[in-house]
């Protein structure tokens, strides 16, 4: 027997275009039921049934089908509803006009005689479809639209009592009725004989589209007859939809009372503003016809409707037009700005629902916050990657439906990396044949998330064409989607048919709005607020008024100032303080009231109160939980934290709309309502609802993994409920899971409330140094590198490992353990550490050593990086700890080789090569493989060097390691442009610099700008390297120092020999003040130097200046300093001796000094240094020296590219 989730299925009840629907029993017994699921599993009938999954579940009502359950199989969503007994309105129809009464008449002409109205049965048909009105009003109310109503979807049970299905196209017209949803309709769905004119035009409707359907329903119960002929072409009838009025029910059938007339010509009218208004307007006209038996609502819903976008035409334009571009072939981001509740939503559904009448692949998704606590610190953003969810959930539906074919792997490509974010990935095509992806680094996790984003991103495009993206209030966007955002480049949406729709609160403020600054460029629009004619116009609209009262407008402007969400919030109250009154479906202003009467509350948060006041015990109730609990509540918590299942408390709450449905539960439909309704609450009902709330989420998540688990809300609830042992340690594991996330800002908020809470938790010395080693990797991953390292000094303190506090007990704590070290390479056993708590707290530190040796060596700290670098291979060996003394060996081994101990160096070398090839983390191997590359380079070692670093490069390209992967390509130009390859070396810049430019890594493509500056330099290019130096101006600020004033240094002798003397001498000023600031890092130092001095002596021979000379000494100084301990830098080193000599007419000196760099360069194989050199001799001696030194550094200049470059510019022409 087939099953579809836990129901079996025992038959077929029927099946359309889109689904079908089966008769079906739990398999643990019980009622039989009707469950629908998709027919063909296309994207499009899968979304359908998870948006009538989504309505369904917010409704609650006799009158419309009751949903059971649902889930999904392999991907594919089902839902079990109640199975219904009994026809539908379409049988009733057909036993009300067994023979068709006009089928020997022309078309729409009356017969001869007329039949009587409804066949005679008009009573029964005024009932039925007044009891019809009701469940109508209720999924109205909630602020949807069935947009496919018709006979075969209304069911009839007991014959007689109306039951709305089949709400597969239902779209959501919310505005005045709730928070506004963004509904990509644009294409013409639905029936045609049913559809209103404004449907089939593609544009948005609301609860008048239903209106329509609804009269042409009754208009074929009265008459026998449809308002346009079906048998006619599809074009023909849409044509008739829009266009053709039918001849009143009064001209084809006889007796039909006046009243009833009118009311089912003003349904049918072409304008929705010119229909009756509502559908329980329609039930009153129908009971005043002759309706029996209906009973009216027990609770009145709202009549506003969902307004235009009104005062907005620029934007409105503007908008329009990036969507006609997209249409065209070309991408963008455009950004929406504006206070909440001005229409940014609106404004995107409009745009939405043009790209869908374009034919446009349109997907919407939103960024919800998760929140718990009762002010704003309790702030959080969803889960990783919320926002995208749909895309790849489309992702997944399209790839069923394609199959195992070329199209559906590319659509799934990486599915095992993105499947953590959106699991129903993992029953698509192939998945099982996919590469599980290797245990890596957060910041390498994070490079190959975002890349695996971007890349399905660029497969949709490919296979379904372009797309039109909407993401939504963003200002509560998660790090990781923040990133894949900041990877958009103005290049690649240009290049790429994706059009990229982001909307943000510019009243939210906070450290978030960061990540709203650093998005990509492009169209940024801004909504004000409105003017008065607007908020007319506005009014009008969701009132349905052609024009408001005029003192009705004037109280608006002046209470709402223009916010159209407070303008919604006025009329709602208007309409309960009974100023408006709605009459013959109208509303008009009340006769004994005046808008002056209209209550005036002093604030917003007054205001909104009064929608909560008066609510019944049991609303009251679930609306104090649900506000403790946070902007969104899911069902399972909530009822746990009641401690009951959710009753008619919540009905009231949605009926005021307090509360809306979400998907798996309910939020507020604005953020003031939960204000207000935390704020009138005492301090104990909250501590105690908090303590309700924890133990709720402990119950519900108790089972999940770590990585599911909502710890920063359990955190956020024991903090409220004044627990703080539970709270720190809480904190604590919330600052873990945003770790892995990725989410470095969380974490350092989460690990920062953590410590907060330690003393008072009574938290252990190992649990204070796990949180801030922790807060220290956030807040270097963030660029916060010093508090970064004052944090992970508390951590080392913490485990009984203190740093240092001053110069004098830096370099004494660096000479003991030179000492520890020899002893330990000597006597290994004895330092070994067999207790587990002693090895946890020495591993804990060896780790947090490592983390921070670059860090000192970046801030020109070399004691202090020795010490620690010593530090961390010393206790990493008590241990075992493979990273920390694979990644010290590896690292430190460049600085025991500047000293005479280069047979150690090597050693370690070797050591933490081994170590690393067998460790299971990649990104270990390929860290000692690029720092012990760099070692090679300044060992002139250029084979050893490539092989190093090419291999580093593989491997990170295999794992996904960006950085790894830009920081090997780094050496592997540095170490070409070194030997003089200058041809190689560009050809990898350029191909460095389009892999960062095509992944939005904006600091690695500056990177590798400045490293094709220097050959550019060195080949006597100026023009391409000014042209690479004004490309990476922009992206120079988020660089430090050392690489900033490689930076300038080379742009300056760019700038010398194209001829510009002030230009060169302002880069050497502002190179030389970086570099009194900051010491050069070795893996800068020489191209800076040696860049410098040249432009320095350059500039002192075309001027004489003799501060020039001065400052050539001083860079030449650390030139002479670095040569020491480098073999790489001694011919740069003494070929700049010997110049300042020659200047000071010291020629004997120099010629000495020109000799030496020769030598040191021909023996090292830099064959640019050979030259340079050989020129500068050629200076000083004469005749046939002179010529064979020239001839030969003209032949070793065109080995290395540089003449060839000069004539041929096409190798690398930035953009």
């Amino acid at each position: 027997m087939r099953a579809i989730g836990p129901w079996n299925i025992v038959g077929t009840l029927g099946q359309g275009a889109m689904g079908v629907v089966y008769r079906a029993v739990h398999r643990q017994g019980g009622p039989q039921v009707a469950l629908k699921t998709c027919r063909g599993g296309t994207p499009e009938e899968t979304a359908r049934i998870r948006s009538e999954i989504h309505a369904l579940s917010g409704i609650h009502h006799p009158g419309v089908v009751r949903l059971l359950a649902d889930g999904a199989t392999d991907g594919v969503p089902w839902y079990a509803m109640e199975l219904l007994g009994g026809g539908t309105l379409r049988d009733f129809c057909a036993d009300l006009w067994p023979t068709d009464p006009f089928a020997a008449a022309e078309p729409h002409a009356p017969p001869t005689p007329a039949p009587p109205v409804a066949s005679g049965r008009l009573r029964e048909v005024l009932t039925l479809f007044a009891r019809l009105c009701a469940p109508l009003a209720a999924i109205h109310g909630r602020g949807l639209v069935h947009r496919d109503l018709k006979p075969e979807n209304v069911f009839l049970r007991n014959g007689d009592d109306p039951v709305l299905m089949d709400l597969g196209l239902v779209a959501q017209a919310r505005g005045a009725v709730g928070r506004e949803r963004i509904d990509a309709c644009g294409r013409v769905l639905g029936t045609v004989a049913y559809m209103a004119p404004e449907q089939a035009e593609g544009l948005i409707v609301d609860a008048r589209a239903d209106l329509y359907a609804l009269g042409a329903m009754l208009y074929e119960a009265l008459t026998g007859r449809r308002t346009i002929q079906v048998q006619c072409g599809m074009m023909e009838q849409l044509n008739a939809v829009r266009g053709v009025t039918p001849p009143r029910p009064s001209e084809l059938a006889a007796d039909v009372p006046p009243a009833l007339d009118d009311l089912v010509m003003s349904l049918l009218a072409k304008s929705p503003s010119a229909r009756i208004g509502h559908a329980l307007d329609v039930q009153r006209v129908l009971v005043s016809c002759g309706a029996e038996g209906v009973h009216p609502p027990t609770a009145e819903v709202t009549c506003l409707y969902r307004p235009r976008v009104r005062g907005r035409p620029e934007s409105v334009t503007a908008l329009l037009a990036a969507v006609d571009a997209l249409a065209e072939g070309t991408g963008g981001l455009v950004g929406i700005a504006g206070e909440s509740g001005s229409g940014k939503t609106l404004l995107a559904s409009e745009a939405a629902a043009h790209a869908g009448r374009r034919g446009l692949g349109v997907i919407a998704g939103e960024c919800l916050p998760v929140e718990a606590g009762a002010d704003r610190s309790g702030d959080f953003v969803g889960a990783p990657l919320h926002p995208f969810r749909k895309f790849l959930q489309a992702c997944g539906d399209r790839a069923r439906h394609l199959g195992n074919t070329p199209a559906a792997r590319r659509l799934t490509a990486h599915a095992r990396v993105l499947a953590l974010y959106e699991p129903s990935l993992a029953s698509t095509p192939g998945y099982d044949d996919l590469p599980v992806p290797g245990s890596v680094a957060p910041a390498v996790a994070r490079d190959r998330v975002v890349t695996a984003v971007r890349e399905t991103l660029a497969a949709w495009v490919d296979v379904e064409g372009p797309l039109f993206l909407v993401l939504d209030d963003v200002q509560w966007m998660d790090e990781l989607s923040a990133a894949v955002l900041r990877s958009f480049d103005a290049k690649l949406l240009a290049s790429v048919p994706l059009l990229v729709l982001v909307t943000w609160r510019s009243d939210e403020t906070g450290p978030r709005h960061e990540t709203l600054a650093s998005l990509p460029p492009g169209l940024r629009l801004r909504l004000d607020r409105l003017d008065r004619t607007a908020v007319s116009e506005l009014v009008g609209d969701m009132l349905a008024m052609s024009v408001a009262p005029g003192e009705l407008i004037d109280l608006m402007v002046r209470e709402t100032e223009g916010n159209p969400f407070f303008v919604a919030e006025y009329l709602r109250m208007a309409a309960a303080e009974g100023l408006l009154v709605r009459e013959s479906g109208r509303w008009v202003l009340s006769g004994d009231k005046q808008a002056h009467h209209l209550p005036a509350p002093g604030s917003l948060t007054e205001l909104i109160s009064r929608r909560i006041g008066g609510l019944a015990p049991a609303a009251a109730t679930v609306l104090d939980v649900a506000a403790v609990l946070g902007r969104f509540v899911d069902r399972e918590t909530l009822e746990l934290a009641l401690g009951e299942p959710i009753g008619a408390g919540m009905a009231e709450l949605e009926q005021r709309q307090v509360l809306e449905v979400a998907e798996g539960g309910w939020r507020f439909v604005h953020d003031k309502l939960r204000e207000a309704a935390m704020s009138r609450m005492a301090p104990e009902r909250r501590r105690a609802l908090h303590q309700a709330a924890a133990a709720a989420i402990e119950t519900r998540c108790g089972a999940a993994p770590d990585d599911a688990f909502a710890w920063a809300a359990l955190a956020s609830h024991w903090e409220g409920a004044g627990d703080a042992p539970r709270a720190a340690r809480a904190w604590g594991r919330a600052g873990d899971q945003a770790g892995r996330n990725f989410s470095h800002r969380e974490a350092k908020e989460t690990y920062s409330k953590a410590l907060a809470h330690a003393t008072a938790a009574g938290a252990s010395d190992l649990e204070r140094s796990r949180w801030e080693a922790g807060l220290a990797d956030a807040c270097i991953l963030s660029g916060e590198t010093r508090r970064g390292m004052a944090h992970q000094a508390r951590a080392l303190a913490a485990v009984g490992f203190p740093l240092p506090q001053t110069p004098a007990a830096w370099a004494l704590g660096f000479t003991w353990r030179i000492v520890v070290r020899f002893l330990q390479a000597y006597v290994p056993g004895a330092f070994r550490v067999s207790d587990p708590l002693a090895a946890e707290r020495i591993t804990l530190a060896a780790n947090g050593c490592s983390r921070l040796l670059e860090p000192y060596f970046l801030a020109n700290l070399p004691i202090n990086g020795c010490y620690v670098g010593l530090n961390a291979i010393n206790l990493a060996e008590r241990t075992g700890a493979i990273g920390p003394l694979a990644r010290g060996l590896g690292f430190m081994s460049m600085l025991v080789g500047a000293t005479p101990m280069r047979g150690v160096a090597d050693r370690w070398v070797a050591r933490a090569l081994a170590l690393a090839e067998g460790d299971s983390r990649r990104e270990n191997l390929i860290y000692v493989l690029q720092r012990t590359s760099c070692y090679d380079v300044a060992m002139g070692r250029w084979d050893r060097a490539l092989e190093k670093s090419r291999r580093a490069r593989a491997l990170a390209s295999e794992i996904g390691d960006r950085r790894g992967f830009g920081e090997s390509h780094m050496t592997i130009i540095q170490a070409l442009n070194a030997q003089g390859r200058l041809g190689e070396g560009l050809a990898t810049a350029k191909a460095c610099i389009e892999d960062a430019d095509g992944a939005g890594d904006r600091e690695m493509m500056a990177e590798a700008l400045v490293l094709s500056m220097d050959a550019h330099v060195r080949a006597g290019a100026a023009t391409a390297a000014i042209a690479a130096y004004e490309r990476a101006l922009p992206d120079m600020a988020m660089h430090g120092e050392g690489i900033q004033a490689y930076f300038h240094a080379v742009a300056g002798e760019a700038r010398l020999q194209a001829g510009d003397r002030a230009g060169a001498r302002t880069l050497l000023e502002t190179a030389a003040a970086l570099l009194r600031q900051t010491p050069p890092a070795s893996y800068f130092a020489l191209p800076t130097l040696v860049s410098g001095a040249q432009v320095a002596v350059g500039l002192h021979i075309q001027t004489g200046d003799p501060a020039l000379l001065v400052l050539a000494d001083q860079v030449t100084g650390h030139l002479v300093s670095l040569g020491r301990m480098y073999p790489y830098v001694t011919p740069a080193r003494d070929r700049m001796l010997a110049e300042l000599a020659r200047r000071r007419g010291r020629q004997g000196r120099a010629a000495s000094l020109y000799a030496a760099a020769i030598a040191s360069a021909d023996r090292l194989g830099m064959t640019v240094e050979r030259a340079e050199a050989r020129l500068g001799l050629a200076g000083l001696v004469m005749d046939q020296p002179r010529h064979e030194l020239t001839g030969t550094a003209r032949a070793l200049f065109a080995e290395a590219g540089a003449v060839a470059w000069k004539c041929a510019l096409t190798l690398y022409r930035p953009p």
